[in-house]
C-alpha cells in the first residue's frame, strides 16, 4: 500500500513539477545553407515566449532557461528568406540554416490576388506601420488611418474621431487592442474611437467579407492594434519624441522605455496632449475646439521556464471641447467663430476615461500549450453642458472577458 501511494505521489509530481523544471541555456546559431558561414544579425523570435534576439557577428545567440517544449521559431535577415518552423527546445543546440535571396526587393505588400481589384477581394488587408502612423501627422488614430484606402473618419471636433470602412462605422467596425476587444462603439457620432498611438507597433485594417471571421457585428471592417514588442534580452532603450502644430498651437509629448533582463520584460510609454482652438482660413478661431488628454501604457512580461505570463494596462483621460454650441433660438456659423484663440478648459466638454487590462497566462508542455486570458475593459464618459459638478450625459460601459 505504502509503495502504490509512493508511485501515485510520484506521478502527479511529474506532471505537475515538469513544466517548472530548470532547464540549461540553449546555444542557437544562424546560418548561410550555402557557405555554411554565420548570419551577422538576424532576428531570432520566439511568438509563445514572447522572446526576441539579435544574433552576433559570427550568427550565435543564447536562449537563457528555455522551457521543454515545442514552439514556433521566426527567424529573418537582410538579403535571406524567412523561416518559420517549429522547434522542439529539449536539444542542447538549436541551428537554423536560412536560404541567400538573390535578388532583394524592399518589403512589397500583396492585398489583391488572382488578378482581383481590392474591393473585389475577400482577403484585403492594409497594415501601417509605427512610422507611417507618425508621418501622416494626424492628432488622432481615427485620422491617421484616413491613408488607407477605403478608410475614413467621421470628425465633429479636434479630438473626436471615428474610423469609417467602406461606409460603416460604429458597431459595423471592431476594434481590438493585443487581441482584446474593445467595445466602446455603442455611443453616438459625437463619441471618439478611445484609442491612442502611444506606444503601437503597427495597425491592421482587415476590410471585406473576410472581416466576418471576427464576428457578423464585423461588416465594415476591423482594427486591431498591436504594442512595441518586447526589447533584445539584455537590453534597456529610451525614447522620447514631441511634435507641434501650427493650426492648433498644440504639442503632443512623448516618452517611452523599454527593458528587458531575461526574466522579467517591460515596456513603459506615456504622453500629453494639449491643443487651443483650431484657427480657420480667414485668420480668425472655432470656439471651444480645443482639448487636452494623457495616455499612460505598461507591458510587462515574465517567464519561468515553462510558464509565460504578459500583464498589458493602458489608460486613457481626455477633456475635450464640444464646439457648434449655442443656446440661440436661430443659431449660425458666427455665433461660433471667436477673435481670440482660447485654450483653457469651458463647457460644454467631454471627459472621458478608459481603462484596458489584459492578462495573458501560457503553460507549455512538450507538445501543447495551454493559454488563458482574462480582460477587461471599462470606458465612462461625462458630458457636461452647463453644471461643472452634475455631468448633462453620464455613460459607463464595462466589459471583462475570459477565454
Amino acid at each position: 500500500m505504502v509503495s502504490f501511494t509512493k508511485i501515485v505521489l510520484s506521478i502527479l509530481i511529474t506532471i505537475f513539477l515538469t513544466p517548472f523544471a530548470w532547464n540549461q541555456d540553449l546555444a542557437g546559431r544562424i546560418i548561410d545553407n550555402e557557405t555554411k558561414a554565420g548570419i551577422p544579425y538576424a532576428k531570432v523570435s520566439f511568438p509563445a515566449l514572447s522572446l526576441n534576439y539579435l544574433t552576433d557577428s559570427v550568427g550565435r545567440f543564447t536562449l537563457v532557461s528555455p522551457p521543454s517544449t515545442q514552439t514556433k521559431v521566426n527567424v529573418s535577415a537582410f538579403g535571406y528568406e524567412t523561416v518559420l518552423t517549429d522547434f522542439l527546445l529539449t536539444s542542447d543546440s538549436l541551428i537554423i540554416y536560412m536560404n541567400p535571396r538573390h535578388t532583394v526587393f524592399e518589403a512589397v505588400v500583396v492585398t489583391a490576388s488572382e488578378g482581383k481589384l481590392q474591393r473585389e477581394n475577400i482577403t484585403a488587408v492594409e497594415v501601417l506601420s509605427r512610422e507611417e502612423l507618425f508621418a501622416t501627422g494626424a492628432t488622432n488614430l481615427g485620422q491617421a488611418l484616413n491613408r488607407i484606402p477605403g478608410v475614413q473618419s467621421s470628425s465633429v471636433g479636434m479630438g473626436i474621431s471615428k474610423p469609417v470602412i467602406r461606409g460603416l462605422s460604429g458597431m459595423r467596425v471592431v476594434t481590438y487592442n493585443n487581441g482584446l476587444r474593445i467595445e466602446n462603439q455603442q455611443w453616438g457620432q459625437d463619441h471618439g474611437l478611445g484609442a491612442s498611438m502611444v506606444g503601437l507597433d503597427r495597425v491592421e485594417v482587415v476590410m471585406g467579407p473576410s472581416s466576418l471571421l471576427y464576428g457578423s457585428d464585423a461588416l465594415g471592417g476591423v482594427i486591431q492594434m498591436i504594442d512595441e514588442p518586447y526589447i533584445q534580452e539584455g537590453k534597456t532603450e529610451l525614447r522620447a519624441n514631441s511634435r507641434f502644430e501650427t493650426n492648433s498651437l498644440g504639442a503632443t509629448n512623448e516618452i517611452g522605455v523599454r527593458m528587458n533582463n531575461g526574466k522579467m520584460k517591460l515596456n513603459l510609454h506615456a504622453n500629453y496632449i494639449n491643443q487651443a482652438d483650431f484657427q480657420l482660413p480667414n485668420g480668425r478661431f472655432i470656439n471651444n475646439s480645443r482639448y487636452w488628454g494623457t495616455n499612460f501604457k505598461a507591458n510587462a512580461g515574465f517567464r519561468k521556464n515553462n510558464y509565460v505570463l504578459n500583464i498589458r494596462y493602458q489608460m486613457m483621460y481626455n477633456r475635450i471641447g464640444i464646439p457648434g454650441h449655442s443656446h440661440n433660438e436661430n443659431p449660425s456659423s458666427i455665433d461660433f467663430i471667436r477673435d481670440e484663440r482660447g485654450r483653457q478648459g469651458t463647457l460644454p466638454a467631454q471627459f472621458i476615461f478608459n481603462n484596458y487590462l489584459l492578462i495573458d497566462n501560457r503553460l507549455l508542455f512538450d507538445r501543447s500549450q495551454l493559454l488563458i486570458q482574462f480582460g477587461n475593459t471599462n470606458s465612462d464618459l461625462r458630458e457636461h453642458d452647463e453644471k461643472v459638478t452634475i455631468p448633462f450625459t453620464h455613460l459607463n460601459l464595462n466589459n471583462i472577458e475570459l477565454s
